[in-house]
This record gives structure tokens, C-alpha cells and sequence, in this order.
């Protein structure tokens, strides 16, 4: 049904159309219409303000950027691992809390939850990769300051911190940082990092 409304799938690796970018941006659009209408209701029903988000679609930036201003919520939460595991994850609390009335733990109160690697590790795996590296211990100070110098230049740095965030999105403690003042660099970590298509966000 859909080859017979839109035509046929683009072929892996050709370039993009107009016709891929409008399909997209009109997916995006209808998808964001969609998603309001539901909110709208949900908020209708409930009138609640907090609005905590799980399953694929709660990783559309695009559109989580506009809740608050199309909807009546106040604040959004998205968990890290919104996706398929993070569903099986609800599942597991609304069971223990729902249906067997089981005692509420913890609060999740941030993301890393991941293992984190000593920095006598870390120079190992470096020694044996051949990458030239600075050690700079201690010095947080100038490790900061040389990555913003970096980033000002141009330059994309990984960064690499503490415990690995849960859930497949960087949210600071393995992260690519780069310059956003600069034009050219959504295409940049699009063609040589990321391997994106040229109109998804950052």
C-alpha cells in the first residue's frame, strides 16, 4: 500500500531526493499531529502535567522539543532506554508495582548506570591501539580547556567520562561534542561519524 501511494522504496546508497526529504519532513509532521491530538486527550482525561515518555517515538527530538509548546504539559521526562527495552522495562515495574503491589524502589535520578573504566585501563587499550595520547591525571582544568579549544577549531572530540550512560543515546559521559556555530559540521559528523542522512538533528 505504501509503494502504491508513494511510489517505489529508494534504493540503499542512492542519493536523496526532494521527493525522500518531503516524504520525511511530511512523516515528521503527521507524526507531530498525531502526537499532540493523543497528548491533548491524555491531558483531557488526566489533567496531569508531567508527562513521562517511553517507547521508540519518545526518541524524535524533533518533536519532544515541541511538547511544551502544543500541549498543556509542563514537563517531559523521557527515559534513556525509551526503545524496545525500555518497555520491557515498564513492564517489569508496572507488574512489581501494580499487580503484585510490591514496594516502590528507587527513583531513577540519571542515566549512568554502565560500567566505567580505571584510567590505567584506558592508557592499555590506547597503548595498544598505537593512538597517540596526552595524560592529562589530574588536570581537569586544562583537560577542559584543551577540549574547548579543540571544539573552537573545528575539531570533533569524543568524550569519554565516569560510568556508560543506559540506553543507547550519549548524554555526556560518551559523547561526541562538536561546534554547533558551524555550518558545515552537521554534514561532517553525518558523512564521516554518525553515517546519517543529511536532514536528521543532532
Amino acid at each position: 500500500a505504501f509503494v502504491k501511494t508513494f511510489g517505489a522504496a529508494r534504493e540503499p546508497d542512492s542519493p536523496l531526493t526532494d521527493r525522500e526529504r518531503d516524504l520525511a519532513a511530511s512523516l515528521q509532521l503527521r507524526l507531530e499531529e498525531i502526537a499532540f491530538h493523543v497528548l491533548a486527550h491524555l491531558h483531557e482525561q488526566t489533567g496531569i502535567t508531567d508527562l513521562g515518555l517511553a517507547g521508540g517515538v519518545a526518541y524524535n527530538s524533533v518533536m519532544n522539543g515541541k511538547i511544551l509548546l502544543h500541549t498543556p504539559f509542563r514537563r517531559v521526562f523521557v527515559q534513556p532506554a525509551a526503545g524496545d527495552s525500555g518497555t520491557a522495562l515498564g513492564v517489569c515495574y508496572h507488574l512489581h508495582n501494580q499487580v503484585l503491589k510490591g514496594a516502590r524502589g528507587e527513583v531513577m535520578t540519571g542515566a549512568y548506570t554502565g560500567p566505567e573504566f580505571k584510567s590505567d585501563r584506558i592508557r592499555e587499550a590506547l597503548d595498544q591501539s598505537g593512538l597517540a595520547f596526552e595524560d592529562y591525571n589530574e588536570r581537569e582544568c586544562e583537560l577542559t580547556r584543551r577540549a574547548a579549544t579543540d571544539i573552537a577549531d573545528g575539531l570533533v572530540v569524543g568524550w569519554f567520562q565516569g560510568r556508560m550512560e543506559f540506553g543507547p543515546r550519549a548524554l555526556g559521559n560518551r559523547s561526541i561534542v562538536a561546534d554547533p556555530r558551524r555550518a558545515e559540521m552537521r554534514d561532517i559528523l553525518n558523512q564521516r561519524i554518525k553515517k546519517h542522512e543529511p536532514f536528521r538533528p543532532f
